[in-house]
């Protein structure tokens, strides 16, 4: 593909998708596949710039035909993508998912940095090898998700969706909650540990509400709708 520097945010994800002929998803995945550095991914799929940073340009790029294995990567763009196949034991850094589908995948490996903006993540799994740091999660759907041991640090969930969502020993650690949606979520055993913000919940062990008070001007999020118990915060 072309090398592109302009700003790149004006195409509509169909115009992303459009662009990938059945010739140019084979290459992308050959290439995704062989264990590529950065050059080999520019010089495969050329680059776009969005304020300022330079990413390598997968958007609208559909994965199919199996997993993806080892992707070591930084400043890919993957928005608007369809994943089929999941990326199994990555390990990417700063790349981008806006508004991607993958939908159903279990996650695994470290993402640092990450965006996952609008993402569709409706019934993913994580579990004890999958970490993620520093990541966005604004507006995700993680409905439906099950997520057991997984640590995430420095993350933020701002009107992200856990509707039905199952939650399980996960840590998370220094992270944003902004009107989550848990509406049926069962939470059971999770650490929120130097959370930003107060919180208040009703423990269904315990059958009484409970609070957590980080500061007396810290935001409150409210987890009642979620059915949730033996939780640690520090």
């Amino acid at each position: 593909m072309s090398r592109d520097t302009r700003r790149g945010q004006g195409e509509l994800p169909k115009q992303l998708q459009g662009r990938w002929t059945a010739p140019l998803a084979t290459r992308a995945r050959q290439v995704l596949s062989s264990a590529p550095d950065s050059e080999a991914l520019r010089d495969a799929f050329g680059e776009h710039v969005i304020d300022g940073v330079t990413y390598i340009d997968c958007r609208g790029l559909k994965v199919a035909g199996g997993a993806i294995m080892n992707l070591q990567a930084e400043a890919i763009d993957f928005s608007h993508g369809h994943f089929e196949y999941s990326l199994a034991q990555a390990r990417l850094k700063n790349c981008r998912f806006v508004g991607v589908r993958y939908a159903e995948m279990n996650f695994t490996g470290e993402y640092i940095g990450c965006d996952f903006t609008g993402a569709n993540f409706r019934r993913t799994s994580m579990t004890a090898r999958f970490r993620m740091e520093g990541c966005d999660f604004t507006q995700a759907d993680c409905s439906g998700c099950e997520w057991s041991l997984a640590t995430l640090h420095g993350c933020r969930f701002v009107e992200t969706k856990f509707k039905a969502a199952e939650l399980t020993l996960c840590k998370f650690v220094n992270c944003t909650f902004s009107n989550p949606d848990v509406t049926g979520a069962y939470v059971a055993g999770c650490s929120f540990l130097e959370p930003h913000q107060n919180m208040r919940w009703f423990d269904a062990v315990k059958k009484v509400e409970m609070t957590h008070v980080v500061r007396a001007d810290a935001p409150w999020v409210d987890w009642h709708g979620a059915n949730i118990s033996d939780v640690r915060i520090k």
